[in-house]
């Protein structure tokens, strides 16, 4: 009989990794301060273990933030401590006024940096041969040591790249997406159907959602729900997914039907922005900064003209069979459901921005 060794979960293996890069980057920063006899090396060991964050871009934002934090912390706490050295007061002074101000612009990482440094500096005792001015070097170059220290841990061992690799591969289905508009373009617009095309194109998105899917759990843990990857884009994702593909079969059935004929400029303007909006958003993924606003042109516009144009021809006298013009009518829905989807996401980012502010 053969045991079977219980296998470790994504969950696990993430919680593994995590505590190995900071359990490596603690003991570096330690190592390091004790050779520079730096005394009190555990401030080392604290600005690292503090320093690692998700992923490589959170933790080297919050690096460069928490070193400005650690100036700005030394020189508070210096200026405090000549004027009220030890006083409870006084650290409550050096710990509120960062904490409020970097707070005020959404930069918590350097108010908290800043508050430790500064109130560390406040308190530690003064004598002939340790001056205030000493242990605030010493604490700043600590803190230097730990940050440094964690960023390159950060990057060289089990590097978090989840997040990252879902953003591009989420871009590649957009771009999939705006192959398959085009080919629905050019079959509105009485060219024959590039089927080798087509079924590359649903290969391609159908192997990216499948690994974003894949990804999506290791992503969120790297960097929680958020603007700039949050549960709406895999949901959404998926459903214009699903209406591109409903799209790029139906229009090849109907291709030649009347109510499609009578209403192909409008519909072929509407598959025309669709598809610019889809290469929008694929290079938003792979080349923008996460908050940064999508951008779209304007849809409505277009989509109520091609709504209106349908109704009003569906509404006239029928040249087509009854099945035909469901066809044609799934061919219309499809550009409409893709279009509202669209806009949704356009307006689902700039809320999640607004709300949980810049990635830090």
């Amino acid at each position: 009989m053969t045991i079977r060794s219980p296998e470790i979960s994504p969950a696990h293996r993430r919680v593994i990794k995590r505590g190995i890069r900071i359990g490596v980057a603690a003991g570096l920063a330690t190592l390091c301060s004790q050779l520079l006899h730096l005394p009190n090396p555990w401030f080392a060991t604290v600005a690292a273990i503090v320093a690692i964050q998700g992923t490589l871009q959170a933790t080297f934002r919050s690096g460069r933030n928490s070193l400005v934090g650690a100036f700005i912390g030394a020189a508070l706490g210096l200026g405090v401590a000549y004027v009220a050295k030890d006083q409870a007061w006084a650290v409550a002074l050096v710990v509120a006024a960062p904490l409020v101000l970097f707070g005020w612009f959404r930069l918590p990482a350097i108010g908290q940096q800043a508050a430790l440094v500064a109130s560390v500096v406040v308190l530690v005792p003064e004598s002939t041969d340790f001056s205030t001015f000493d242990f605030a070097l010493i604490r700043l170059s600590q803190a230097v040591i730990g940050i440094v220290v964690a960023m390159a841990v950060q990057a060289v061992l089990f590097p978090p790249r989840a997040h990252r690799t879902a953003r591009r591969e989420l871009g590649g289905v957009y771009r999939d997406m705006a192959h398959l508009l085009g080919s629905a373009t050019e079959v509105l617009d009485g060219q024959p159907r590039r089927a080798d095309a087509v079924r590359q194109a649903r290969i391609d998105g159908r192997a990216r959602l499948a690994k974003v899917d894949d990804l999506w759990d290791d992503a969120m843990a790297e960097h929680p729900s958020h603007g700039l990857l949050g549960s709406h884009w895999r949901v959404t994702t998926r459903r214009i997914w699903e209406q591109c593909a409903v799209l790029s079969t139906e229009v090849a059935d109907a291709g030649d039907s009347a109510l499609l004929r009578a209403c192909r400029d409008e519909l072929t303007t509407l598959t025309l922005a669709l598809q610019q909006a889809m290469h929008d958003i694929s290079g938003w993924f792979r080349h923008a900064h996460p908050d940064s606003p999508i951008e779209l042109t304007n849809l409505e516009p277009v989509r109520l003209a091609a709504l209106n144009r349908v109704r009003r021809v569906e509404q006239g006298d029928r040249a087509d069979p009854y099945p035909r013009t469901l066809q044609a009518l799934a061919v219309a829905n499809a550009c409409n459901v893709i279009a509202e989807r669209l806009t949704d996401l356009d307006t689902q980012h700039r809320d999640a921005v607004r709300v949980h502010g810049p990635a830090e």
